[in-house]
């Protein structure tokens, strides 16, 4: 039963694509057979819609168990229909700031709330580009290697921009937020432990904070990163992480003060957050290594030991790492002025950040 769904949506997908791709390439002729610009028909989620109906994209494991290959064409599906939706928008101008566009992005979060925030199989988990290069234009162009969820992040962002220049400020402010509130998840994290495969997991912490990095860029103000960054907080347990969950926890906290520092907004609620990370890292280092100098240079015998201090030294040079950044962003010279930059990071330092990192 499944492979039949799963062959008909097939077919429905590669049709409907083959129909849209055609009524807008033909659109650009005229009754004369002139050729213009762009594309002359409207816009129309409700042929996507149509075609997404009969599809289970879903995911149900009672259903998928055991069927691995219908799972890689689910999920290649997914990809393929948020990327053409992408398409639609950028080369044939399509619209996302109707009634059927709102449609689309809560049929499409639904698929991507029942995989939990993951990515898809076969996709690399990292962070969104434009949270490692701190860059919004590159949430308006394309990249191979994005993930379905950061295309449909894209597609956020694109809706976003469109809705702006069109609707008062107040309008704008509530339709945003409403949208906005699809694409951040709202409960804890629970990543104690990692089971296989590693990389489907740690993409639900990838994805979590791109949804962050990119509601700070769309809503600037003060009051919207305080409020973003103690929601991301307080749904994120550092101290119960293991390794691998605690890079990429401190790289995310790096990245959003770069960010901050970047937009010109407040670097202190973030850095406070780091300022938490340093604290855990603090006790967790006075339980692996010994006061006593001798027994420090001492080479370790437990595995188990020389691991965790290992892992925890690794932490420590992403924290570095991080300040480094944020102090090279806040005293080069670039095209605009860091005196800004600068003043940001100060005033986010005033609490007790200044209390020396390595104590131990």
């Amino acid at each position: 039963m499944v492979s039949h769904v799963v062959a008909n949506g097939e077919s429905l997908l590669y049709t409907s694509e083959e129909i849209q791709c055609t009524l807008c390439a033909f659109s650009q002729f005229s009754a004369y057979g002139v050729s213009t610009s762009s594309s002359r028909m409207g816009t129309s989620w409700e042929l996507v819609l149509l075609t997404l109906d009969p599809i289970r994209l879903v995911a149900n494991p009672q259903i998928y168990s055991g069927l691995s290959r219908s799972l890689c064409h689910r999920d290649a599906y997914i990809r393929l229909v948020v990327s053409r939706c992408l398409i639609l928008q950028k080369r044939w101008c399509w619209q996302l700031d109707d009634d059927a566009s709102s449609a689309l992005f809560r049929h499409l979060v639904d698929i991507f709330k029942s995989h939990k925030f993951a990515n898809l199989q076969g996709e690399i988990a990292s962070f969104a580009v434009f949270v490692q290069e701190s860059d919004t234009c590159l949430l308006m162009e394309d990249a191979n290697m994005d993930s379905a969820f950061m295309i449909f992040l894209k597609l956020i962002f694109a809706s976003t921009e469109q809705m702006r220049p069109t609707l008062g400020e107040d309008e704008y402010l509530g339709r945003t937020k409403k949208l906005l509130s699809l694409v951040m998840p709202v409960g804890t994290v629970q990543l104690s432990t990692l089971r296989l495969p590693f990389n489907k997991q740690l993409s639900v912490l990838y994805n979590r904070f791109s949804s962050l990095a990119l509601t700070i860029r769309i809503l600037l103000s003060a009051e919207n990163v305080l409020y973003r960054v103690s929601l991301a907080w307080r749904h994120v347990d550092f101290g119960r992480f293991v390794a691998a969950t605690c890079s990429v926890y401190i790289c995310a906290t790096n990245f959003l003060a770069l960010q901050a520092l970047d937009m010109a907004l407040p670097v202190g609620p973030v850095l406070k957050w780091t300022f938490e990370i340093v604290q855990v890292l603090i006790l967790e280092f006075c339980t692996v290594v010994s006061v006593d100098p001798a027994a420090i240079a001492a080479p370790l015998v437990d595995d188990n030991a020389c691991r965790c201090r290992t892992e925890l030294i690794r932490c420590t040079q992403l924290l570095l790492s991080g300040f480094h950044h944020m102090s090279y962003m806040t005293t080069t010279p670039a095209e605009k002025d860091t005196g800004t930059a600068l003043e940001l990071l100060q005033k986010g330092t005033d609490f007790s950040l200044r209390t020396p990192l390595f104590v131990c």
